[in-house]
């Protein structure tokens, strides 16, 4: 049997080479699936290769607590001057580009400067999405980021589903749910820091102009045919509505100011905390006409798929302004384990409509596999069915009992298991709270590959009740 490649894949094969010569890689670290997290609302500017947090003695969970974002693998190298990302790590598949590769090289200058450059490229949709941008150290205490280029961005940017997790989801289980659109921007951060004991202070602004543009499904291909399941639309509204677009194509500018306060304080610093004040003021104009009236489909009344919503592709967008307040903290206790929680409150200041990119999505999970911070994870709730545009606020409690509870088993306490408990809770105005309750067992594995976690949940919405169980995924 005869393989024939076209020049797409030939190019593919090509860049997928390019990393490992003159750059010595692992395997294991090649093909790993490259994964960061970040808080939508943050006072952090982007990670580059040789930033010197990589570094910090920090783990995963004390870089949450203290309002820092963590990236995985923690590459070092902060002994080269030029890195080229395995291309592995960055090749996807969605249903908007089909399969999906980029190219991104790092290049270290004298002067506290970083260049980074990348190359996105949809072998379906044929278009290439070039970006650029620059890492500024100017003082110890100030620092800037710019960037500019065209990317495809999820509406969640936290964001709502790991590119590999979805591309597994869409090739094996025809289930496409990152809802994509495109960017074309320009984008510039001020990042000023100052350290007073054990309390940092950290105030960035970020000036954003974009012009966003809708986009429908390009590819329906898939590994297995499901008979009983189709690909949705790239519609988060009315996911069945293959003909609709989200949102009206527009221009925005927009300006927004993070300032957080993160302290440890305690015996042996057990206390770790993080408040952060967060306000956007964005100014969005149409660039497109409103769409034609059309006949509204059947309304999901779960949340943001209304017809409310759907109503908001017929008119111009307006001027708003999103207020947001939010703690994290981490408690460590000396014999019990830990306890861990986020709270969020905000707020919109509107007069009309706002685009469905700008609304407040939450992160939910419909993959039965979780990654990322859990304590900023509802497990159960489907994917921008609650967004809005109104005031809401989020609540994560967790408690992790380490060996406390499961070491007084004989056998289990051989397996280094530990006990997590938690609960969520999603409020929005005028609308039916939601809520999750959990009970999970952690540090799963052999040796020093403990990275699974299994869950049992519940949720409850209203009178609708659901449960089922989740894998977690910590490395």
């Amino acid at each position: 049997m005869a393989i024939y490649l076209n020049k797409s894949a030939w190019l593919f094969v090509f860049l997928s080479i390019i990393p490992f010569i003159g750059y010595s890689q692992s395997f294991s670290r090649a093909i790993a699936p490259k994964f960061s997290w970040h808080s939508e609302h943050h006072a952090n500017l982007p990670f580059h290769p040789f930033d010197t947090l990589l570094t910090t003695k920090f783990n995963r969970k004390n870089h949450w607590a203290m309002g820092m974002p963590w990236q995985k693998p923690f590459a070092q190298f902060q002994s080269k001057n030029f890195y080229i990302e395995p291309i592995v790590q960055n090749t996807h598949f969605n249903t908007v580009q089909g399969w999906e590769s980029s190219l991104i090289a790092y290049k270290n200058f004298p002067g506290n400067l970083v260049l980074k450059a990348s190359i996105n490229y949809g072998f379906t949709d044929q278009v290439l999405r070039p970006t650029i941008g620059i890492w500024k150290t100017l003082s110890k205490q100030s620092s800037l980021f710019a960037s500019i280029g065209n990317k495809i961005n999820q509406f969640n940017n936290s964001p709502a589903i790991v590119p590999r997790a979805n591309t597994i989801g869409s090739l094996f289980f025809e289930d496409n749910f990152a809802k994509l659109y495109e960017s074309k921007f320009f984008y510039f951060d001020y990042l000023f820091l100052k350290n007073i004991k054990k309390t940092t202070l950290t105030i960035k602004n970020t000036l954003l102009l974009a012009r966003n543009n809708a986009l429908k499904n390009k590819s329906s291909q898939y590994f297995f045919n499901d008979q009983e399941d189709s690909y949705f639309s790239n519609n988060p509204i009315f996911p069945r509505d293959y003909t609709q677009k989200a949102f009206n194509n527009f221009n925005q500018i927009s300006h927004e100011i993070n300032i957080q306060f993160s302290s440890i304080s305690g015996t042996n610093n057990a206390h770790k905390q993080t408040a952060l004040l967060g306000l956007r003021t964005a100014l969005p104009f149409n660039i497109s006409s409103p769409l034609a009236p059309v006949e509204l489909l059947g309304a999901n009344k779960f949340g943001a798929a209304n017809s409310l919503a759907y109503e908001n592709l017929l008119k111009p967008y307006a001027p708003y302004i999103m207020i947001v307040l939010q703690h994290k903290q981490l408690i460590e206790f000396h014999k019990i384990g830990h306890l861990s929680s986020f709270i969020q409150f905000g707020s919109f200041i509107k007069e009309k409509d706002i685009p469905f990119t700008d609304f407040k999505h939450f992160n939910g999970n419909q993959t039965k596999v979780v990654r990322g911070e859990y304590t900023e994870v509802f497990n159960l709730l489907p994917y921008y069915e609650m967004s809005t545009d109104n005031s809401f606020s989020q609540w994560h409690i967790e408690h992790n009992f380490k060996g406390f509870l499961l070491d007084k088993i004989p056998l289990i306490k051989k397996l280094d298991w530990e006990s997590i408990i938690s609960l969520k809770r999603l409020i929005r105005s005028g609308e039916i709270s939601y809520t999750e309750l959990a009970f999970g067992i952690g540090n799963i594995g052999f040796t020093n590959n403990r990275i699974l976690r299994l869950e049992y949940v519940q949720s409850y919405f209203g009178s609708q009740y659901s449960k089922g169980f989740t894998v977690g995924l910590i490395f």
